[in-house]
Formats: structure tokens, C-alpha cells, sequence
């Protein structure tokens, strides 16, 4: 397991202790889950949730990220992107089906995303390194859903996240002209979600 996985995964238990150690929460208050949709995008992580009040719960997610862009026919350039990402919500659900501390129905709520990234561009003829570098993501938006818990511990959850996205360049990437990494800015509609998992 990457260093950055690791750092991820403790800054999500970090957070539930932190909850805990309020007082004012039980245990029925959490939810964790996984994006089974980011996971076919090279996002590999976890959320958790917690009710912070009748209507309103805290979210904390990490992903540690791999992916790669490109056609691998063996002649065109490949864009691989490793690094790490973190995203808090808080979320207003619209239904009274908190009750127990369960956090169900529709619900809506500002997000942020902060994301960093390292990038390699290489050319698959050659199998040679065209350039490198990395990029910073600040990610500003809204978050809309619907969460299902079954049997009191099972949690289904369906969302979309679109938001406005900054991006800075670093490296040598940053220097080619034109360009060799397509950076994201501007509305971006790439987060959706089809979130399993628990709640206790």
C-alpha cells in the first residue's frame, strides 16, 4: 500500500475518532461507504459520513488516484496521473428519515475538492518520456443525492457533483507549448457517484 493511500485512509479514521470524542454522536451516527463509479476512473477510496445535527451530516472523503489517458494501440501518447485527493461536503437532507441517526432521502449540499497530481506523458512507440510535472485542483460545487439504508446498515447512495474546477500547472509540463496535458478548469460534471456501504 502507497504512502499516500495510507495517509488518506488515516486521515478518514482521524476524523470518525474526532466525531466520537464529541460525545454527542452514536455509534448508529456514521456511514462508510466506497464510489463503485471512481473506482473504474483510477479513484480507489472512502468516504464518511457523520450526523452532525436532525437534518445535516459532515463527509470526508480520500482517494488515492491512478489513471491513465490514452489509446493503448501501441503508437499514441499516454497520460498517466498518480497522486491523492481529498473531498468535505456538507450535506442538508430534505426528509425527516434521520430518525436513529440514520441518514436517508434527498439531500444537497456544498462541496470542495482539493486534488494533486503527478503526470508523465510518454510516447508509446518509442516507449520514451515526452515530458513531466504535476498539477493542483481546487474544485468548488454542489452536491445532490439520495441515500437508501436497508435493514438499519446497509447504505445505498446514488449523487452527481458538478463544480467549478481551477487548475495549476507545475513542472515541465507547465512549459510546453503547446500544451501537452489537457488541464480541467472551468464547470466540470466528472463526479457521479453509485456509493455501498455501512452504517453503524
Amino acid at each position: 500500500m502507497s504512502k499516500t493511500v495510507k495517509y488518506s485512509l488515516t486521515c478518514i479514521f482521524v476524523a470518525l475518532l474526532c466525531c466520537f470524542a464529541t460525545g454527542g454522536l452514536q455509534a448508529q451516527h456514521v456511514v462508510v461507504k466506497t464510489n463503485l463509479l471512481s473506482i473504474l476512473s483510477g479513484n480507489y477510496g472512502a468516504t464518511a459520513e457523520v450526523a452532525a445535527g436532525k437534518k445535516i451530516s459532515l463527509l470526508l472523503g480520500g482517494n488515492y488516484v491512478d489513471g491513465k489517458q490514452g489509446d493503448d494501440d501501441g503508437i499514441s501518447t499516454i497520460t498517466q496521473e498518480k497522486g491523492y485527493n481529498f473531498i468535505p461536503e456538507v450535506r442538508f437532507y430534505f426528509s425527516n428519515r434521520i430518525d436513529g441517526g440514520n441518514m436517508r432521502g434527498l439531500f444537497a449540499g456544498p462541496t470542495f475538492l482539493y486534488e494533486k497530481l503527478n503526470i508523465d506523458i510518454t510516447h508509446q512507440a518509442s516507449d520514451s518520456l515526452i515530458t513531466n510535472g504535476s498539477v493542483t485542483n481546487l474544485g468548488y460545487g454542489l452536491v445532490l443525492g439520495h441515500q437508501w439504508i436497508f435493514s438499519k446498515h446497509f447504505a445505498i447512495e446514488l449523487y452527481i457533483n458538478p463544480y467549478y474546477n481551477t487548475a495549476k500547472l507545475s513542472g515541465a509540463v507547465a512549459l510546453t507549448n503547446p500544451l501537452q496535458y489537457e488541464v480541467r478548469e472551468g464547470i466540470q460534471f466528472r463526479r457521479i457517484g453509485v456509493a455501498l456501504g455501512f452504517a453503524f
